[in-house]
């Protein structure tokens, strides 16, 4: 089976979105075109404050 990129659900990963917005702040998603700063507000607050820096 091939993979599927982006991967359908990138868009609800703290832990892809988090690191990302720091190394591309004006990135938008491909498919949806959606900016990084929308899709982390979507994100429940229980995802955003879970995530660790490394």
């Amino acid at each position: 089976e091939a993979p599927i990129l982006p991967h359908p659900r990138m868009d609800r990963r703290a832990f892809v979105l988090l690191p990302l917005s720091e190394i591309a702040p004006s990135w938008r998603h491909p498919v949806s075109g959606v900016g990084i700063d929308l899709l982390i507000n979507g994100l429940p607050s229980a995802l955003k404050s879970a995530t660790v820096p490394v």
